[in-house]
């Protein structure tokens, strides 16, 4: 069953200081309905900070030997497939281990807990009393429930139909924290909703009621979260950049209010830092990520999931796409790419997000991409066959986040760095600057005189040479 907390459990398991210090190497990979070793693999290489390349068999053999005699911990997260042959495939890469080696694997499915083998832990619904407990503790925060005893009447009654579901619970009683009067909670007590779940593809009534709930604005901005694949982490940033790109937040401080508010309701929830590309980060639970997807209708995909072409017409928003109705582009999971020479055919595309990508430069063309209003974590390469030019970099003001400048041995003097227009763009916060060949050691007076120029906005807090 979903939302009873076996990822919750897993966590605070692999999160513990006495586990951490137990183990020498600890990974966790989600792998959710679509079983792909390759992606799996893959997963929990980039977990142990292992550089992969795009070859299953070479993948493999990596993780292998990256495990051998290592007393490791490894997740796995939400399985569904209970192919034997398959799975025995993937433990055959655990085997060389140090004695004391663990594998945890959290699923909703009985055939899979009998096929992992000995060891399952039931993880069952929590009790009348602690149902009523969690759900007093995120409805009633501010208020004493002895002076309102008609919301506590209502309020058990509506913890008992979420059966027990800590995700249930926790999302409903974030939805009831604001409202005043004990008829606002008798109308979510008597909702219809309750008593159709064959209707609601699957999501839980709880949560179904908790979305309804949301103003007009708020259930835009979390369905355009559907583009998140499950349990991919992301920045809150990133998604009020996203929102405002499309339309959906005028202003960042909006952007901010309506995040908090989604997170206050139990739609986002913070990634306990077990490395240090989560830290500070959010994640919708998979149960919550179905209720976006519903949402999103078919305005939001994500390329992993093999949809069929149809959809990709229909869609405005992709994890990963060359499509034309494209608005926003995320590549998620990838580490390599040559973008398409064909990008600024994207031509309705406004947010680009390529921070996370390892070696991507800078597409050609990209000042044809008219609609894009934000761009995050580029790298400019400088000169040379494809590379970009001082005059490419000074056409672009809607650049966010990391901005790295390759190859600055190509830039011949002030004038030229000049056209970056560097001081200009006060959305970036990180910039990183470099040389590389003989010039680096030179430190001439014309290379100071492009520093001068490439003098980032005073919003700049980090910079790198």
């Amino acid at each position: 069953m979903g939302g009873v907390g076996k990822t919750t459990l897993a966590k605070a398991v692999y999160n513990d200081a006495k586990v951490k210090n137990h183990f020498g190497l600890k990974a966790w990979f989600c792998v959710s309905e679509a079983y792909d070793a390759f992606r799996i693999t893959k997963g929990l290489l980039q977990e142990i900070g292992i550089k992969v390349d795009d070859n299953l068999n070479q993948l493999q053999v990596k993780l292998k030997e990256s495990l051998k005699g290592k007393k490791f911990l490894v997740v796995l997260d939400d399985v569904w497939n209970d192919n034997s042959n398959e799975w025995d495939d993937l433990r055959n890469l655990f085997v060389q281990g140090d004695l004391g080696s663990k594998i945890i694997v959290t699923t909703r499915k009985e055939n899979v807990a009998s096929m992992m083998g000995r060891g399952t832990i039931n993880v069952g619904t929590v009790s009348s009393e602690v149902s009523w407990a969690l759900f007093k503790r995120h409805s009633l925060e501010n208020r004493d429930p002895e002076e309102h005893t008609e919301f506590e009447e209502v309020g058990r009654k509506i913890a008992d139909k979420c059966k027990g579901l800590p995700l249930a619970l926790k999302a409903l009683a974030g939805t009831l924290r604001c409202k005043s009067e004990v008829d606002e909670w008798r109308d979510i007590l008597r909702s219809e909703i309750w008593e159709l779940p064959s209707c609601l593809n699957g999501i839980l009534p709880a949560l179904m009621l908790s979305y309804n709930d949301l103003p007009t604005y708020l259930k835009q901005c979390f369905a355009y979260c559907a583009i998140y694949p499950k349990d991919s982490p992301f920045c809150k940033d990133q998604v009020i950049h996203l929102w405002i790109a499309n339309g959906l937040v005028q202003q960042f401080r909006s952007g901010n209010q309506y995040f908090l508010e989604l997170r206050s309701r139990s739609l986002f929830e913070m990634v306990p830092a077990s490395s240090k590309r989560d830290v500070d980060k959010f994640l919708m639970h998979d149960l919550v990520n179905d209720l976006a997807q519903i949402a999103s209708s078919k305005l939001c995909i994500r390329l992993e999931e093999n949809k069929g072409s149809h959809m990709l017409e229909q869609s405005q928003h992709m994890s990963y796409s060359k499509s034309e109705q494209s608005r926003t582009l995320i590549p998620v999971y990838f580490y390599s790419y040559q973008l398409s020479k064909r990008m600024e055919k994207l031509i309705n595309l406004h947010h680009l997000d390529i921070s996370n990508t390892y070696r991507l430069k800078m597409p050609l063309h990209l000042s044809k991409l008219k609609s894009l209003h934000v761009l995050v974590g580029a790298k400019f390469l400088l000169g040379g066959p494809g590379g970009s030019s001082m005059e490419d970099l000074g056409e672009l003001h809607n650049l966010y986040g990391s901005l790295s400048i390759l190859r600055l041995q190509n830039v011949v003097d002030r004038r030229e760095a000049l056209k970056a227009k560097m001081r200009e763009k006060n959305h970036v916060e990180k910039l990183s600057l470099e040389w590389s060949g003989s010039s680096v050691a030179h430190n001439s007076q014309t290379e100071r005189d492009i520093l001068d120029e490439l003098c980032p906005h005073t919003n700049s807090r980090n910079h790198r040479i």
